[in-house]
């Protein structure tokens, strides 16, 4: 488990102009509408920096940018992603691989998963069928 640090990093958006993959935002209210973050204290007892919270919408924007390897996201400027989150960076590959192998070890995430999964099907019985044939 990581160590606790002192601070952890602030959100804090700011005006700004032109800012590249500001369209990220859109797509955050449907991504909390679809529960992302509901069951996000099972990964705040892994600490460090950068909260769960912010792990989880950086990995998210990362996908959302089709960046579906870690290493990849050095291609994109970490400031600009960052500020769309309110931080003057996201985190940085090694930190990202951290947290997620912490967040595997500390938390049960299959049981996240199957939790999340239980909450979809209940919004609407009709789904069951497609969600588990597409196996999600």
């Amino acid at each position: 488990m990581a160590s606790k640090i002192g601070a952890c990093a602030t959100t804090l958006f700011a005006n700004h102009l032109d800012l590249s993959h500001g369209g990220l935002l859109l797509a955050v209210p449907s991504l909390l509408a679809c529960g992302l973050l509901r069951y996000i204290s099972r990964f705040e007892q892994v600490t460090g920096y950068y909260t769960a919270t912010h792990v989880f919408i950086s990995l998210i924007f990362l996908i959302l940018l089709r960046i579906n390897k870690l290493e990849r996201s050095g291609s994109i400027p970490s400031g600009e992603l960052g500020r769309c989150m309110g931080l003057d960076r996201i985190p940085e590959v090694k930190t990202l691989r951290s947290r997620i192998a912490n967040f595997c070890k500390t938390t049960d995430v299959k049981e996240w998963a199957s939790q999340l999964s239980g909450d979809w099907m209940k919004v609407d019985d009709r789904l069951e069928g497609v969600l588990y044939i597409d196996g999600y």
